[in-house]
């Protein structure tokens, strides 16, 4: 499983850099892509490169070589998330809020043996979240975390944190809100009349 990890982390970082490197060619020529999805990119970049043949031939195999990236990522992701469903403890880490396939699979991989650990507490300075001292005679200061350890690990579980302590506000549809009786007397009458001084 960590092989798998390793490679789909590898494989979306080749993806990133050839995207970033598109938009640094385009740009030297007065071209900006923006903002844009993975799935608008590719149009985007045609857009702008239409009716210059130059441009088009140099993004045309980039173009290519970023197919080929997203289709093994997303093959290897949908691998991942085979793994993680068809395990017990992935399962059940994935019910905490904030935590993913790819999180409960990179903290499974990283921990291995459970038995190793012998208290709980013991699991943060494996991954490097504990802070850091320096002492020096009477001198003792705490400063940020350690950072050894297991990276991926880390990042996976430093994301997971900030959804938990930030949960984003999904706003209900007008129309899916229930309303008192009451509430309801108000909203058909509609706004009040300004009253004229």
């Amino acid at each position: 499983m960590r092989a798998i990890l390793t490679a789909r982390k590898t494989l979306l970082g080749k993806l990133i850099d050839i995207e970033l490197s598109m938009r640094g060619i385009l740009r030297g020529f007065g071209l900006k892509v923006g903002t844009v999805t993975r799935k608008s990119f590719e149009i985007r970049v045609r857009e702008l490169t239409e009716g210059q043949s130059t441009l088009t031939t140099i993004m045309e195999g980039l173009l290519k070589a970023r197919a080929t990236l997203v289709a093994e990522v997303a093959k290897l992701h949908r691998e991942l998330l085979t793994i993680a469903r068809a395990d017990r403890v992935c399962v059940r880490l994935m019910t905490v809020p904030g935590v993913g396939a790819l999180t409960a699979l990179a903290f499974k991989t990283a921990i291995d043996d459970p038995t190793r650990i012998a208290k709980s507490r013991n699991v943060g300075p494996l991954f490097g979240l504990i802070a850091g001292r320096y002492q020096s005679g009477e001198t003792d200061i705490i400063g940020k975390i350690t950072k050894v350890g297991d990276v991926m690990v880390r990042t996976a579980l430093f994301e997971a944190a900030n959804v938990m302590t930030f949960p984003t506000q999904v706003q209900p549809h007008p129309s899916s809100v229930q309303h008192s009786p009451i509430q309801l007397l108000f909203i058909q009458a509609g706004p009040p009349a300004s009253s004229a001084y």
